[in-house]
């Protein structure tokens, strides 16, 4: 299905010509953006972006409610890791997704960091986008970090479509 590079390949870091499609061995795939650095370690993908001011960590399937699955994602790449949440947003669920979520994390004002774990839920596991680097360089990189994320495509979960539809037609009522 157009991937083709192989895990192996990414064993070192290195970085990514062109907007690339990469793979997970459980069938999740997502598109790194052209000129981000990337490698393949314990089990999850890490992203690092042009200037390495920020670190996005891909971690595929953590079980349980979205507090409790960020927390282990983040323990899974950071153990110990023990940053308090500053708040958590849900919005409803799109693209074969049941929900969308994002856990901020409280980091000391003087660091000017941005630490949170975006995700998205399908029945009760979790795919995240750990979130890691200076504020000002997540504000310039938001919308590559957004195509990681929206770009994730998991076995099983498939896109709404109303090809084949007959839609209703309009009338006062609706």
């Amino acid at each position: 299905d157009g991937i083709k590079i192989k895990l192996a390949d990414f064993i070192d870091e290195k970085k990514v010509d062109q907007d690339t499609d990469l793979r997970f061995p459980m069938g999740t795939t997502f598109t790194v953006p052209k000129d981000w650095f990337v490698t393949f370690q314990k089990d999850s993908w890490y992203l690092k972006d042009p200037e390495r001011e920020l670190v996005l960590v891909l971690v595929e399937k953590q079980e349980g409610d979205l507090i409790e699955a960020a927390q282990k994602a983040w323990e899974s790449i950071r153990p110990g890791f023990c940053l308090e949440i500053e708040y958590v947003s849900r919005s409803a669920g799109k693209d074969g997704w049941d929900e969308a979520a994002r856990v901020n994390f409280i980091t000391p004002t003087a660091e000017k960091r941005f630490v949170a774990a975006r995700g998205r839920r399908k029945g009760n596991a979790w795919w995240f986008e750990l979130v890691d680097g200076d504020a000002a360089a997540v504000d310039r990189r938001w919308a590559q970090m957004d195509l990681v994320l929206t770009s994730l495509k998991v076995p099983g979960v498939e896109p709404e479509t109303f090809a084949g539809k007959n839609a209703n037609p309009l009338n006062p009522a609706r």
